[in-house]
């Protein structure tokens, strides 16, 4: 239902635009190159590296909010 990587470090990270053909939203962590491929509140939410507390506060709210998985899904 969502997409999820909590990197440290990242390349291009093809897997986010595989993530986005399956019309998944994704939850990244916002390192390296993802800010340019994933759109923080457009095809998926990012946190900041390291961030636990984040991360889980995201994982909370993608699940309980199907209109906005769906909305960031579509738009990937």
């Amino acid at each position: 239902d969502v997409f999820t990587m909590a990197s440290l470090w990242e390349g291009l990270g093809l897997v986010f635009l595989e993530a986005m053909a399956a019309r998944l939203p994704v939850l990244a962590t916002a390192v390296s190159a993802v800010p340019e491929v994933v759109r923080d509140g457009q095809t998926g939410l990012l946190v900041p590296a390291g961030d636990p507390v984040a991360l889980g506060q995201a994982m909370q709210r993608l699940a309980g909010d199907r209109e906005l998985r769906e909305r960031l899904g579509a738009a990937g």
